[in-house]
């Protein structure tokens, strides 16, 4: 998940949704890293045994991702990127070493070299993986999400991508939470009105919630 931990206010925004599903829930999350990095979705999703997706590009962070859900029958995985075309690779930027004491480093993985010097990362100490990209769309469809309850995208500045690889004529999730602070507000309002009209949207500190009026 994101890098800066969740606030206040996103917890709070998120817990009111649970209270009006009563706590059962569908998830798609892009960007899911191991699990347990900055992760609001993981506690929940294991003690009620939501029915989850999770993409994760990173080799490691999948299988220890897997790995921390292996309890849960109703979770199924990716290993993949989420992009404008299938069936390519692309370059996945990430800190070669993370210890035990600096774990949310995990999170800033990106297909953005700049991102990572951004975040004071020396170029020595960053290594690339080629990971498999697929489209939001096929996911989708793939695992008949197309009214999934909570879409939750952490992609580190990826975000619009993602977006505009799925279309949502069909595609109708609930709630949607991205993170919006590695966004220009240029690329903030291409997600917004790629979503459509839809949507009540609300800007919280590092992410952006958006509820479905109707459901």
């Amino acid at each position: 998940m994101t890098t800066a931990y969740h606030s206040s206010i996103t917890q709070a925004l998120f817990t009111d949704f649970l209270e009006s599903r009563k706590f059962q829930c569908s998830v798609l999350q892009i960007g899911a890293n191991d699990g347990v990095n900055a992760d609001f979705i993981s506690p929940r999703a294991i003690k009620n045994n939501w029915y989850c997706v999770f993409v994760e590009p990173h080799p490691l962070y999948f299988q220890q991702l897997k790995q921390h859900y292996s309890a849960c029958t109703r979770c199924f995985f990716e290993n993949a990127a989420i992009g404008l075309e299938s069936d390519g690779t692309k370059d996945l930027y990430y800190v070669k070493d993370v210890h035990e004491g600096n774990q949310k480093l995990k999170g800033i993985a990106s297909f953005q070299l700049s991102h990572l010097l951004g975040h004071g990362i020396r170029e020595d100490n960053i290594d690339r993986e080629p990971v498999s990209v697929v489209t939001l769309q096929s996911i989708v469809d793939k695992y008949y999400l197309f009214d999934v309850d909570i879409l939750v995208v952490d992609t580190e500045g990826w975000e619009p991508q993602v977006f505009q690889s799925v279309s949502f004529d069909r595609f109708l999730p609930k709630l949607i939470i991205f993170e919006h602070c590695h966004l220009s507000d240029e690329k903030f309002k291409t997600i917004l009105s790629h979503v459509g009209s839809s949507y009540d949207a609300c800007k919280a500190e590092f992410d952006t919630f958006m509820i479905r009026r109707r459901f």
